[in-house]
């Protein structure tokens, strides 16, 4: 499909340990084995994501935050995140879906994060 598997995670360190976190799209959900055990090693180092950010509607961007917020083992924690930014505005229509349109998983997104 000549696109992108974007996941990021980044850290930020200070005196020799990590002092935040911030994770940037979320990746397909057959890549969401990556985003889960990346979040893990944070959970697992008693941290939190302090921001995650969806930067767009692409699949490769969201759907794995789709699984995420489906994950019954990550909801027997405590909330990781801290905060999420969503880039996401319902108010505008798609005329023709071509499967590769993630709008329909936006909305979906919106509604489980709500």
């Amino acid at each position: 499909m000549n696109c992108g598997d974007a996941i990021r995670i980044i850290q930020k360190k200070g005196k020799g340990k990590t002092v935040g976190n911030i994770l940037i799209d979320s990746g397909y959900i057959n890549t969401y084995n990556v985003l889960k055990n990346g979040i893990r090693d944070i959970f697992d180092n008693k941290a939190k994501i302090d921001l995650w950010v969806l930067t767009h509607l692409d699949a490769d961007h969201i759907n794995g935050a789709v699984k995420f917020l489906r994950d019954p083992e990550i909801h027997e924690s405590d909330s990781i995140i801290k905060e999420l930014w969503f880039n996401f505005h319902d108010s505008f229509r798609v005329r023709r879906s071509n499967g590769y349109v993630s709008f329909g998983k936006g909305i979906k997104l919106k509604n489980d994060l709500k």
